[in-house]
C-alpha cells in the first residue's frame, strides 16, 4: 500500500517474506542476535537472563516507510530518524508497539 498526499506526506506499507538469516542480513544489514553473555557475567544472575531469541524462518517482514515533511520523523526499512535520533541495524520481533513517540 502506498499513499502520497498533496502536502508531501508519504506512507508506504510492504509485506516481504524473509527466507533465512542470510536473507535478513542481505536486505536489512542486520542479524538475529545470538545473546551471548560475556565470560565475566555473574553466575548468580544467569537465571534472570531471558533465553536466546528463537525465530523460525521463513518470516513475514512488514516494512513501513513514512515521511512527514516539516517534522523530525522519517521512517524506512533500513533507517529511522525521529526527533534528532537515528536508529539503524535494528528490528522488532513479536512486539505490539515498535516505536512510540510521545506519551503512552
Amino acid at each position: 500500500m502506498k499513499i502520497d498526499y498533496a502536502n508531501g506526506d508519504r506512507l508506504k506499507v510492504e509485506f516481504r517474506q524473509v527466507e533465512s538469516e542470510d536473507d535478513l542480513a542481505a536486505r536489512y544489514g542486520t542479524e538475529v542476535p545470538k545473546r551471548e553473555l560475556p565470560n565475566f557475567f555473574p553466575a548468580e544472575l544467569l537465571d534472570q537472563v531471558p533465553p536466546p531469541l528463537k525465530i523460525s524462518f521463513p518470516v513475514t517482514a512488514v516494512e513501513i516507510t513514512m515521511k512527514v515533511p516539516g517534522t523530525p520523523i522519517d521512517l524506512s526499512a533500513r533507517q529511522t530518524q525521529v526527533l534528532g535520533s537515528t536508529i539503524t541495524g535494528s528490528w522488532i520481533f513479536g512486539g505490539a508497539v515498535g516505536l512510540m513517540v510521545g506519551r503512552a
